[in-house]
């Protein structure tokens, strides 16, 4: 009976007004032991790419043109977002295989900074954070959630640097406020929590 109270639970919370998105926002969703293995993989996966750095400070070396290629991008292109695709494919889970941030938070979004919630987000290991950039008037910048205190998202990206840029020379992990996340979607575990919804 407890685990048919979370899903009706999860139902009376999903948002149905999402703007121009897709999907709707989750409000809140359970833990699912079949998904939990898996984002603590690909964490570790990230966790093996921490000493990668471009060559020459542009935009390449082997493991970032690596990270392009996986999204049918060349040498000298920004690449958190394809080292992001390139995690997932790994990985086999299905996600936008984009090199372009803003295709990250399209679908299977479960966090966003402007819609206001009922309850407190509670983020999980895997999930994709969005970074708004001024100077780009957009989302410019994902990294990957590895971790979570009462004001701080623990995370690992690529293109970035020891000063948290959004076009830095490597694979680092960062530590950002959450108040400066703009969204943060989820590939890893969305659809199981979708199918458990419909249970």
């Amino acid at each position: 009976m407890g685990k048919n109270k979370n899903i009706i639970l999860v139902l009376c919370l999903v948002c149905l007004g999402c703007g121009a998105f897709s999907q709707p926002l989750l409000e809140q969703y359970p833990v699912l032991e079949s998904t939990t293995q898996l984002r603590n993989t690909i964490v570790r996966l990230a966790e093996t790419q921490l000493n990668v750095r471009e060559k020459t400070g542009h935009n390449d070396g082997i493991a970032v043109e690596r990270y392009l290629k996986s999204v049918n991008l060349k040498r000298g292109n920004a690449w958190c977002a394809a080292f992001m695709s390139w995690l997932h494919i790994q990985l086999n889970i299905p996600n936008p295989e984009s090199g372009y941030s803003p295709n990250y938070f399209v679908t299977n979004v479960v966090y966003r900074k402007t819609h206001k919630r009922i309850t407190p987000f509670a983020s999980r290991l895997g999930q994709v954070i969005g970074l708004w950039i001024s100077s780009k008037g957009r989302i410019g910048h994902v990294g990957m959630i590895t971790g979570e205190t009462k004001l701080h998202y623990q995370t690992i990206e690529g293109n970035t640097n020891s000063m948290g840029s959004d076009e830095g020379d490597g694979v680092y992990r960062k530590i950002r406020k959450k108040e400066t996340i703009y969204a943060i979607s989820d590939f890893v575990g969305y659809k199981e929590i979708l199918k458990a919804m419909k249970k």
